[in-house]
């Protein structure tokens, strides 16, 4: 589901282009057939940018936890780290977890932005591969093996907040 979404965002992509190469036509000077003058210009200008705000608005839109994730599923995985992926717009946690008959899961744990985790203290190196953590969070509706974290706790006892949807720090602030 996460993926499914991709192509419409390049068609919107392209749309943001086109529109912004409407504002820079409108704006750059050209001859005119009829009768030159700043409305003329102005309304090119205007219609340009709306077009283009109308396109670029559904670009910026963004989930909210409750489409992706179900509150009521709250889950607690103790694993070992594979890897971390700093990427906007959502960094991912991948972890591996054994079931209590010995196969492994992966499961990938959403956390917040790279911007939002360097706030909160994080680098590159804060969760190298191999740690073993456990991660509180909530699964996702579909059932996949996907979690929004809510904390993530090493065995020292330090705890490190995700700055996911699902995170403490929304309750720190309210």
């Amino acid at each position: 589901m996460r993926f499914a979404s991709r192509p419409s965002f390049l068609v919107l992509r392209a749309w943001s282009v086109l529109g912004a190469w409407f504002l820079v036509r409108a704006a750059w000077p050209v001859r005119q057939v009829q009768e030159p003058g700043i409305k003329s210009r102005g309304r090119h200008i205007a219609a340009a940018a709306v077009l283009l705000l109308a396109v670029v608005r559904p670009v910026a839109a963004h989930h909210s936890f409750s489409a992706e994730f179900d509150a009521t599923k709250s889950v607690t995985l103790e694993g070992e780290v594979v890897m971390m992926e700093w990427v906007n717009p959502h960094s991912w946690l991948h972890i591996d977890v054994k079931k209590p008959d010995g196969s492994v899961e992966r499961w990938k744990i959403e956390g917040g932005s790279p911007s939002v985790l360097l706030r909160l203290g994080w680098d590159r190196n804060s969760v190298p591969a191999g740690t073993r953590v456990t991660v509180v969070g909530f699964q996702a509706k579909d059932g996949s093996l996907r979690a929004s974290s809510r904390e993530l706790r090493f065995p020292d006892g330090r705890k490190m907040d995700l700055g996911g949807s699902g995170s403490s720090t929304i309750d720190q602030k309210k």
